[in-house]
């Protein structure tokens, strides 16, 4: 288990580059059932990832996804730190054979960003900034199933809207806003109640000159727990 942690804190250190903009981990839930909820959470370069979801419905689903940094706050050598939270709704159902899956989701999210970068319209030296944002997003997964292991993919498309900085106890009403696509894949070792994950994905802006400093690599492992709360009728 050590190992699987360790991974992830791995690579963050190889790609980090004090971003504005990084990335939470995907939520795929793959619901098999109604009355269905998943919980779990997800550690990476995406930081502490608490993912949830749960089958409202034969086909309608409800998704709420935090994202939180894994370093104390006090520490003094920090590059980026981030706050976020999102809820999304959206479709869920399985293919032509039981063992494959498929959904779609819909959804916002409101957050704030910790990083040590240079604003040309607050600073022509590094400076340790926070935005605040807010984000919308449409994601679609697929995912097979086979014995207890499943495989799948994940594309979202997110506008992500910076409608606030902060400086050194300054306040900066400036906008900086941009499209990304974000495609990832997915390994699981599941059980009857419970799987662990393995999730490495990819953020690319759709404008080739973004403003935005983001992560550009995502990758991050955990593991979630299914149950059955609300039955099926």
């Amino acid at each position: 288990m050590k190992k699987m942690f360790l991974i992830p804190v791995l690579f963050s250190l190889i790609i980090s580059c004090s971003p504005v903009y990084v990335p939470n981990a995907i939520n795929s839930p793959s619901l098999e059932e109604k009355g269905q909820i998943n919980a779990g959470l997800q550690f990476g370069t995406t930081g502490l990832d608490i993912q949830t979801a749960c089958a409202a419905s034969n086909h309608a689903g409800v998704m709420l996804n935090g994202s939180f940094p894994l370093k104390d706050e006090s520490e003094k050598d920090r590059k980026h730190e981030h706050t976020f939270g999102e809820i999304g709704i959206g479709y869920w159902g399985p293919f032509a054979d039981n063992a494959s899956s498929f959904d779609t989701f819909i959804g916002f999210g409101i957050g704030k960003s910790l990083s040590e970068n240079t604003l040309s319209f607050i600073s022509d030296e590094e400076t340790e900034v926070t935005g605040y944002y807010k984000r919308w997003f449409i994601q679609t997964d697929c995912s097979i199933s086979r014995a207890f292991f499943r495989a799948g993919i994940s594309a979202r498309a997110v506008y992500v809207d910076f409608y606030r900085f902060k400086a050194n106890s300054i306040s900066y009403d400036k906008t900086q806003s941009d499209f990304f696509f974000e495609p990832a894949i997915f390994t699981r070792m599941e059980h009857a109640y419970f799987f662990t994950q393995v999730q490495v994905g990819l953020c690319i802006p759709i404008n080739q000159e973004s403003v935005i400093n983001y992560e550009p690599i995502f990758f991050n492992a955990g593991f979630h727990v299914k149950l059955n709360a609300l039955g099926n009728e």
